[in-house]
Parts: C-alpha cells; sequence; structure tokens
C-alpha cells in the first residue's frame, strides 16, 4: 500500500505549476506511455493497456489531489479514455503524460476551477 500511495502523490507532485502548463512543468513525468502505444494497445485487452489506463487514471486523480481541485467529478473513466484516444490520433508523436495535462486544462477551465 505505501508504494501506491508514494506512487499516487508523485504523481501529483509531478505536475506543480499551477496552470499544468506542459512548457512550466519542471519536474519529469515518470512512466507514461506513448501516444502510439495507447493507440496500439486500443484494441486489445492486454496487460499492457490495463496498465496504461491505470496510469492515466491514477496520473489525473493524483494531479486533482495535488491542486486540491475536483476536475473530475462527473466525468467517468470511459469518457476520459475515449479522450485521450482522440488526443493521441491527432498528436502522435505525444505522451499519455501530455494528454492528461490538456485534459486537466480542459475540464478546468469547464468548471471554471
Amino acid at each position: 500500500m505505501k508504494g501506491k500511495a508514494l506512487a499516487l502523490m508523485l504523481s501529483g507532485l509531478a505536475i506543480s505549476a499551477p496552470t499544468f502548463d506542459t512548457h512550466a512543468a519542471e519536474v519529469q513525468v515518470r512512466g507514461t506511455p506513448s501516444c502510439g502505444r495507447w493507440l496500439n494497445g486500443k484494441a486489445t485487452t492486454s496487460w499492457s493497456r490495463v496498465t496504461d489506463e491505470s496510469w492515466l487514471i491514477g496520473f489525473l486523480s493524483g494531479t486533482g489531489m495535488e491542486a486540491d481541485k475536483d476536475f473530475l467529478k462527473g466525468t467517468d473513466n470511459l469518457s476520459i479514455l475515449l479522450w485521450v484516444d482522440n488526443y493521441c490520433q491527432t498528436h502522435p508523436l505525444s505522451n499519455v503524460g501530455e494528454a492528461g495535462i490538456e485534459l486537466t486544462n480542459e475540464l478546468r477551465k469547464k468548471k471554471r476551477l
């Protein structure tokens, strides 16, 4: 349990800038899959796909906890995964961490947080 709590805390700390701007972050986000890997695993139910999806949900949850903003409220996991699918299709050289930051920004604007 300690390892999971530490991983969640570190994922939240990875984004410390209030605006969550990818260029302003001084901390490197670790463990993020590439958009290529995300899209290639989309058609499977492989262990890799499950871990990638879990990483994303944990990253977003940690980001919300760190910012003390519940921007995920009212958003289901399937919608999040579909949003990242679309992001990765239009940004194939990006990674899921960058997608998570963009989604965070979008949800925070939508909810005025």
